[in-house]
């Protein structure tokens, strides 16, 4: 489950990013 969620917050993390880098 720990995982589970660091996985969902790296994905989070680089959809930002990518709104940032398009931005």
């Amino acid at each position: 489950i720990y995982v589970y969620t660091l996985d969902i917050y790296k994905y989070y993390i680089d959809d930002i990013m990518v709104n940032l880098y398009n931005l």
